[in-house]
């Protein structure tokens, strides 16, 4: 994927029509220092946004961490830049 047809993204959130910008998510979440690359895909008939997140493989390397560990500490370094990860 190079880049989006549109780079806003419409949901459908309690009866009426959000538009967003995921690029600005996007930065945010590619604050956490264990996240390397991250895609946020929304469809109009749901009310969430699906975040796929590549991880930072020199960082968990660095920290002597096992890949069954990733996704934790994934989830704490969202949840320090108030995003809560769901899986």
């Amino acid at each position: 994927i190079v880049d989006r047809k549109k780079n806003i993204l419409e949901l459908y959130v309690k009866g009426r029509s959000v538009w967003l910008s995921p690029t600005p998510m996007e930065a945010l979440f590619s604050k956490a220092p264990s996240v390397s690359r991250v895609f946020l895909h929304g469809e109009r008939s749901e009310e969430n946004v699906v975040a796929v997140v590549c991880p930072n493989k020199a960082f968990f390397e660095e920290k002597k961490m096992k890949e069954n560990e990733w996704e934790e500490e994934i989830r704490k370094q969202f949840e320090k830049i108030g995003v809560e990860a769901v899986s």
